[in-house]
């Protein structure tokens, strides 16, 4: 949480998007450049050069839709409902989730194939779309996250 203990950002820096819209957009160029003149004029290899080819050019165009498309999150908690505001290239959009439409509040595993596992504070919606927290190395850290999403939402103690 930000220091006000209301807010929560999830950001997708313009660096990263800047890495990622410059790799798709060089494998987009670069399949094509190097490997036409195996696929033109048809041979024996076309086949297998034109499947690498295409390959290629869709990770590349996976690549800057990331790029493009991704999004920045920011989580705006006030007593009984929870602001969430995307912002991508193409501009922002925002929702507001009240305390009837959360299913549940939860810590979630993902498994990792390499290293530890990384931990979720979930927000579960009945729509049936989650608000996830950045990964969290430990339980611990998830539930000590997922406390502060509650009490942000809760709002402050009453005497």
């Amino acid at each position: 949480m930000e220091p006000d203990g209301k807010t929560y950002l999830l950001p997708y820096p313009l660096i990263a998007r800047v890495i990622a819209t410059c790799a798709g957009a060089f494998a987009l160029f670069i399949a094509p450049y190097e490997l036409w003149r195996d696929v033109w004029p048809l041979n024996l290899t076309t086949p297998f050069f034109a499947f690498i080819l295409v390959g290629g050019m869709s990770v590349g165009a996976n690549f800057v839709w990331a790029g493009l498309a991704g999004s920045s999150a920011v989580l705006r908690f006030e007593i009984g409902s929870i602001e969430l505001e995307t912002r991508n290239v193409w501009g922002k959009t925002s929702r507001r989730v009240h305390a009837d439409d959360i299913a549940a509040f939860e810590v979630k595993e993902q498994q990792n194939s390499e290293g530890p596992n990384d931990w979720y504070a979930v927000i579960r919606t009945k729509s049936g779309s989650p608000m996830t927290s950045r990964p969290l190395s430990t339980r611990e850290a998830a539930e000590r996250q997922l406390a502060e999403f509650q009490r942000a939402f809760a709002g402050p103690p009453q005497d």
